[in-house]
């Protein structure tokens, strides 16, 4: 049974929205409802970061200045048993830094003790425990106003402010390296213990090791309590800072909330720091989507970010607008079925009309005509489309790369004349005697191995994202970085071009076993600034580079043959690639045309791919280049070796040696020919 669009349209469209109808309310509900715990998800996670962030802010400044305390006792910077000294230091550094809350030094032997203090007004107090001969432990409290220290109160025995017992100095002690305490209570003016902190403790040690005494650097938790307090979670949430301590109990140590209390439980010590985990619980007749994220130090610390929404934060307003959505819904079913019997008969004109020009695409008719002014967007697209791959194949009727065309039919842009500067890795390669090759082969067979050999060496080109402009009978003239990116495009010409250079050798083997020639090719690699872009007529187009750093690319291929190598690149290359490859300095060359030398490399193998040999041999004809450009003509006879590139310059170097050059001579060989 055949069925028109239009039938089929309208009949489909009124069974979906008939089961639409009775399902719209529940699925509204979830998607209301996974939306708004998704949100949810997202304010508790963000609260948590934006909580983390604080905590890790007030804890890092406590670990710089510790060990900015340690490093100028070590160093001699303040002397740990000058009281003043160390007292003056403390009062600049707290001073700078408003959010500590106070900074001590601890002798280990008498328990001398300095403490310099802010209160929460900002005021500064000093406190200095001085053991007396008699082995008091007097107490001198002093108020620090302008640099100036004024005495307030002495004590003359406090052998219970003595620093050696609290947790922070027996915490440091112990682990002989910096470590944070529990949280624990301060003493406030009075000596009281009623202030919550915690401390970062650093031992001291002297030169032979023992330990001289021990800083801190602390901060109480009043600071985070009000940042917690002055935090908005959702509309009616609630944050608190929670403690895991080292008997298993949980501790809200900022912001304390009786509410959270049903959710302390559920924080695992286990927890992976920085993850968000998910905690639903009821307290006081109301049930709280909320979670927990551990925050974890370095020795001794294991906070968590606790926080929680009411439920009905984030579904209440997905209930209420549960039944106006049904509503809605029923209304606007009534007119769709209305809009979709009109709209059914326009697409189905619109379609045929488009089936029939798909038709003309199919016989390589691509005239452009007017795209279809369909009110329904899809037909519209699908129009626009069309007349896009029309323009695209006209394009592609101008022969240009793969890539390139593949762009133009993307951008909806025809083919035109013009190029812009592009900085490209320029690749040109030839067969070795390729001339007295062909003259020792039929045209047949000669083409099916050339064939076969430019299929080897294009494959990696391409697959490495490089763009083969074109084959000049055995050459391959290729670059990468144009007209599609490619990063670090030097290295990865490079790369590729000792990838070819196995694949050629290991096919070497077959065509010789086969009784061909084993071919063996030469290439030259340089990286600069080109003009790229369609070259030619408006009926013909050359997609292709031009400009100086081709031409030395091409130059650099044909010096090959005058040093006995394969695979050369400019210092230009290897600037960019650096140690990932290993080279050999080969010569200074200026090609002819070319007023000013560049220097040349034999490509030797990617890092780490060399054997000991290999490389001892290419490091000791770079000690030979660099004793021949500093004239030492000696010294770069005796470590040139014998092959081609060595002989060469071997030759040069008793050529000088016997005629030294001139005194401006810079290293550089002028070709004659190209």
């Amino acid at each position: 049974m055949r069925l028109r669009f239009s039938t089929v349209l309208v009949s489909v469209t009124l069974a979906l929205l008939l089961a639409t109808v009775a399902v719209i309310g529940i699925v509204s509900y979830i998607s209301g409802r996974d939306a708004a715990q998704d949100l949810a998800d997202q304010v508790l996670a963000q609260t948590a970061e934006r909580i983390e962030d604080q905590v890790q802010n007030e804890l890092a400044l406590a670990i710089r200045q510790a060990t900015l305390d340690r490093a100028l006792m070590d160093h001699g910077r303040v002397d740990p048993h000058d009281r003043d000294a160390v007292t003056a230091y403390f009062l600049d550094a707290i001073e700078a830094h408003p959010q500590l809350s106070y900074l001590s030094w601890s002798l280990d032997a008498t328990g001398d003790h300095v403490t310099v203090e802010r209160d929460r007004d900002g005021a500064l107090a000093v406190v200095h425990l001085i053991r007396q001969p008699d082995n008091r432990l007097e107490m001198r409290r002093y108020t620090a106003a302008g640099g100036k220290l004024t005495e307030i109160e002495r004590l003359p025995d406090k052998p219970q402010n003595d620093p050696r017992p609290r947790p922070y100095y027996l915490a440091a002690k112990a682990a002989h390296a910096p470590t944070w305490t529990e949280t624990y209570a301060f003493f406030d003016k009075a000596g009281k213990l009623d202030v919550p902190g915690l401390t970062r403790a650093t031992p001291v040690f002297t030169a032979d090791g023992a330990l001289l005494g021990v800083l801190s650097a602390d901060f109480d938790l009043y600071a985070l309590s009000e940042f917690l307090a002055g935090l908005r979670v959702g509309a009616h949430g609630m944050a608190t800072l929670v403690e895991l301590r080292a008997d298993g109990t949980h501790r809200e140590i900022a912001h304390a909330d009786p509410r959270m209390a049903a959710l302390l439980p559920a924080i695992a010590a286990t927890t992976k720091p920085g993850t968000l985990v998910r905690v639903a619980f009821d307290s006081a007749g109301t049930h709280y989507l909320g979670g927990y994220r551990r925050i974890d130090g370095d020795r001794g610390l294991r906070w968590a970010v606790a926080l929680a929404l009411p439920e009905d934060d984030i579904l209440g307003p997905v209930n209420a607008t549960r039944e106006t959505t049904i509503v809605i819904t029923l209304v606007a079913t009534v007119v769709a079925v209305i809009l979709v019997v009109l709209l059914a008969m326009q697409i189905g004109g619109a379609l045929r009309r488009l089936a029939r020009e798909t038709e003309a695409i199919g016989k390589f008719m691509l005239a452009a005509k007017p795209i279809d002014r369909s009110t329904v967007v899809e037909v519209r697209q699908l129009s626009t489309a069309i007349e896009d791959m029309k323009r695209g194949l006209r394009s592609f009727q101008k022969f240009v790369p793969a890539d390139l065309v593949r762009r133009l039919v993307e951008s909806g842009n025809e083919a035109v004349q013009g190029g812009k500067r592009e900085t490209i890795t320029m690749h040109f390669s030839d067969i070795a005697d390729f001339t007295t090759i062909s003259e020792k082969l039929p045209p047949e067979d000669l083409v099916v191995l050339l064939s076969e050999y430019l299929s080897l060496m294009s494959e990696p080109i391409l697959a490495s994202g490089g763009t083969i402009d074109k084959y000049i009978g055995d050459a391959v003239m290729a670059f990468w970085n144009a007209p599609r990116p490619v990063a670090d495009h030097a290295f990865v010409a490079c790369a590729t071009v000792l990838a070819n250079h196995k694949r050629l050798a290991e096919r070497r083997a077959i065509w010789i076993a086969a009784g061909k020639p084993g071919l063996r090719c030469r290439v030259g690699i340089h990286t600069g600034d080109a003009v790229v872009g369609n070259i030619g007529s408006e009926a013909r187009l050359d997609f292709t580079a031009i400009g100086d750093t081709v031409n030395l690319a091409s130059r650099l291929e044909g010096l090959n043959k005058g040093y006995g190598t394969e695979l050369l690149i400019s210092e230009a290359t290897l600037a960019l690639v650096g140690d990932r490859v290993v080279v050999r300095p080969l010569d200074r060359v200026a090609v002819k045309g070319k007023a000013h030398g560049i220097a040349i490399y034999e490509l030797l193998g990617l890092a780490g791919e060399l054997d000991e040999a290999e490389l001892a041999a290419a490091d000791r004809h770079a000690r030979a280049m660099a004793a021949y450009f500093a004239k030492r003509w000696d010294d770069a006879l005796a470590l040139l070796g014998d092959d081609d590139a060595g002989t060469l310059i071997a030759d040069r170097a008793r050529a000088w040696k016997v005629s030294p050059p001139p005194a401006d001579w810079d290293g550089v060989h002028r070709m004659t020919t190209k």
